[in-house]
């Protein structure tokens, strides 16, 4: 799956407007709709802000995240004595 295929149909499943997703992202209005629209690729911050501007879940993150081919989100463990 492509991640603009995924963005849209995430988009339509939430009932949120390109309009709004990109304004909680705080992404310019130009460039957020060439991001959505496929005419820029999306690096993993913008795909990132997009997410929590979407109201994503942790697994609908990391799907935008892998399709993008930037990884996934990740905790480090650490323990503190």
């Amino acid at each position: 799956m492509d991640i603009i295929i995924f963005f849209k149909n995430i988009l339509k499943d939430k009932k949120i407007s390109k309009s709004n997703i990109i304004k909680n992202a705080h992404i310019d209005r130009t460039y957020g709709y060439q991001l959505l629209n496929g005419t820029k690729k999306p690096s993993g911050d913008k795909i990132l802000k997009l997410c929590i501007g979407g109201g994503f879940t942790i697994d609908e993150t990391n799907k935008a995240l892998k399709l993008g081919n930037c990884g996934e989100l990740y905790s480090k463990c650490c323990n503190y004595i």
